[in-house]
């Protein structure tokens, strides 16, 4: 349990600002309230940042225009791209750090190269690029077979009265959301 309660500490820190600016999706904020009822050290983060807000909304009189803005996070993501290249290429080494910083490039540039001379020389087939027809078919026979109940449903449908015809939409609704409950949402 304490391991739940330290990975909802998690996500509270990193959606407390979704969470007061209301928002998140229902669920997740019922999940979070009935998470701060029972831990001390969100209640007290809840309360720190709300002042923080307010303190920040108190003192700053000015707001600043998109275009500003912009520039200002362009600015900062440009100079901490920057610092990693300097700290990459320019930092001053020994002559031993240069060698084996450059034997580190030399040899990863290797074994890139030599990859693509054995995928392409290699005579076994691209496993990403064939794919078995089970694979493809996962469900097929058992979804067409559902779709011809349902077109055999709906001719039936067409030459009934309205009260049956009532009676089979329902049945058919029913049938189509348990098959969208089964099946698999990264499908479609």
């Amino acid at each position: 349990m304490q391991s739940n309660g330290r990975t909802l500490c998690r996500i509270f820190d990193s959606e407390i600002f979704l969470y007061l600016d209301n928002t998140l999706p229902s669920e997740r904020k019922e999940l979070l309230r009935e998470h701060l009822r029972n831990c001390e050290a969100c209640r007290r983060l809840l309360q720190e940042t709300e002042n923080l807000l307010e303190v920040i909304q108190e003192n700053i009189q000015e707001d600043v225009s998109e275009d500003v803005f912009n520039k200002m996070i362009d600015k900062a993501v440009s100079e901490k791209r920057n610092r990693f290249l300097k700290a990459f290429f320019t930092r001053k080494k020994s002559k031993k750090e240069k060698i084996i910083h450059w034997g580190k490039i030399s040899f990863a540039s290797v074994m890139v190269v030599v990859a693509v001379i054995v995928s392409l020389v290699s005579d076994k087939p691209n496993t990403v690029k064939t794919v078995s027809k089970d694979i493809l078919d996962w469900e097929g026979e058992k979804i067409s077979t559902q779709i011809d109940e349902i077109k055999g449903r709906i001719e039936f449908i067409q030459t009934q009265n309205m009260n049956t015809w009532n009676r089979e939409t329902d049945a058919i609704d029913k049938q189509l959301k348990r098959l969208e409950k089964e099946s698999d949402p990264y499908s479609f």
